[in-house]
Formats: structure tokens, sequence, C-alpha cells
């Protein structure tokens, strides 16, 4: 947004942070960041958990990101205090936090807090995604229903909404092998 004739001034928006900020405007150009990055890049940028702090902060607040709808835009926010990568790296590293591991909201619909969040396998994220249709208990109940031998899996598909073929990676391990 330009405003300020004489100032030539903008209001532009921070893509880590999402706050609003002003600068001027100058020629060539592209403010991304209000700065949060530059005090934070004394060697974090190169943190493996960077990356993850920077796209939880930008699902959350920046508008234009492809994510934000199933973030922010559904009213999960990034607490106060993970506004600093330092005091989120700080937490990470003292809840468990691997480099093969990927941080989880517990409660989808809750904020990135600490007590809502921990670090979890890549598998066990993704049977956490609110557009997931099984849950543990379901995926026993499926296989307590096909050991049975009575249904097909054709009707073991329509009654808990999924694919015959993933009916059968579950069945068969190759889908929730965590899950007994």
């Amino acid at each position: 947004m330009i405003y300020g004739e004489s100032r030539k001034c903008g209001l532009f928006l921070c893509e880590i942070c999402g706050s609003e900020t002003e600068y001027r405007l100058l020629v060539g150009t592209n403010r991304k960041s209000c700065g949060c990055i530059h005090r934070h890049l004394n060697g974090a940028s190169s943190h493996p958990l960077y990356d993850s702090w920077s796209q939880m902060l930008r699902r959350c607040n920046v508008t234009h990101n492809k994510a934000y709808k199933n973030y922010g835009g559904r009213g999960i926010n990034v607490c106060d205090e993970w506004n600093d990568f330092f005091i989120f790296k700080k937490w990470a590293l003292s809840n468990g936090y691997e480099k093969k591991l990927f941080i989880d909201r517990i409660d989808n619909d809750g904020n990135y807090e600490p007590s809502n969040c921990r670090f979890t396998t890549r598998t066990i994220n993704n049977q956490n995604q609110r557009t997931n249709k099984l849950t543990p208990d379901l995926v026993r109940e499926l296989r307590r229903m096909h050991a049975l031998n009575k249904y097909m899996n054709i009707e073991l598909a329509k009654y808990f909404g999924i694919s015959i073929n993933y009916v059968s990676r579950v069945v068969h391990g190759g889908a929730w092998a965590n899950i007994k």
C-alpha cells in the first residue's frame, strides 16, 4: 500500500512473522521481511529447525501463503513466544526434537504452542491430519472386521469412506503399520 506522496512510503506485510511495517519505497527493492530475519540470522537460518519454524509462521500469518487457508485462515496461531526462533529452538531441543522428526499439533484445531505440540515421525504426522478419515481406533476396527471374513474390501471401503486400495494397505500393514 502506497501513501504519503512526499515520503514515498509503503506498508509491507512481513512474509516471515506477518507483522505490518512501514518502509520507504526504493526502486528495485522487494521487501519480504520486516527485519525479523536479520535479527535471527546469526547462524539460525542454517539450523535444521529454522525452516520448520519459518514455515509454521508463514502458514499462520501470511494470507497469500497457499497453506494459510488451512492454518491462519482457520484461526490457528503461533504463540507469541515462538515468534522468536531461539525460544522455539530451546523448547524444541528440550522436547524431543531430532532431525528426522516433524512438529505436530496434538489437537489439529489448536494453536502452535508448547502444550499442543510434539515431535513425531512423518507417518504419525500424516495420520494426525484433520482430512484423514481413519483414526487408530477405526484402523483397529477395520482390521477386526476384515479378520472376520464376513466383509469384502469394497464393503469395508464404503463403510469407512476410503478406497478399496487403501483398505488393502491398512489390512496388510502398508498403511498404519504402527497401529496394532
